[in-house]
């Protein structure tokens, strides 16, 4: 399958060309360490109630 994107920012063309040459495994990877790194919520892991919302309020 091929892909063509047509973009002038390049943080956006930079993420795309980065997110084309990592599979999928490593990119999981390096977001949940970036989550963890900044302390962010895993509503994947645990759900609304253990961080005192839902999915209406959100997590915050």
């Amino acid at each position: 399958m091929s892909l063509l994107y047509n973009d002038t920012s390049k943080p956006l063309i930079g993420l795309l060309k980065t997110l084309r040459r990592l599979n999928a495994d490593t990119m999981v990877a390096r977001v949940n360490a970036l989550v963890d790194e900044f302390g962010l919520s895993r509503t994947r892991d645990h759900n609304f109630a253990y961080y005192g919302g839902d999915a209406n309020l959100g997590v915050s």
